[in-house]
């Protein structure tokens, strides 16, 4: 499966984990309905400052992406890995805009630990 249709996918199933409309998303992307449907189709891939909005607006981050690519290419059951928010029936509404986006912020449920390059 091509790129685009497994970021689409991936964008769809994290909507999805949060009962919310693309109308909705929309909205709180600052895009609009028809372009997130195009993107979770496949028809258009957004550029990298379109799916930061996108990633903020469902207050997901790269990690969460990743898990939901990797749920679309059939190597991880959905839910593993993916942030507490996005488990089934965790559903809830969005919180005020932060400054920074969930994307940049670091993840609680991951560890704060630097990889060194060092032997």
């Amino acid at each position: 499966m091509p790129i685009t249709e497994r970021l689409g996918e991936a964008l769809k199933l994290l909507r999805n984990r949060r009962g919310w409309p693309q109308k909705q998303v929309a909205a709180l992307a600052g895009i609009t309905r028809g372009m997130v449907s195009s993107y979770e189709k496949g028809r258009q891939t957004p550029i990298l400052i379109t799916l930061e909005r996108l990633l903020k607006a469902l207050d997901a981050d790269l990690c969460d992406l990743y898990c939901a690519l990797e749920f679309v290419d059939g190597r991880q059951p959905v839910g593993h890995d993916l942030s507490p928010r996005f488990q089934p029936g965790q559903a809830k509404p969005l919180k005020a805009a932060s400054n920074a986006s969930p994307a940049m912020r670091p993840a609680a449920h991951r560890s704060s630990q630097r990889i060194s390059s060092a032997p």
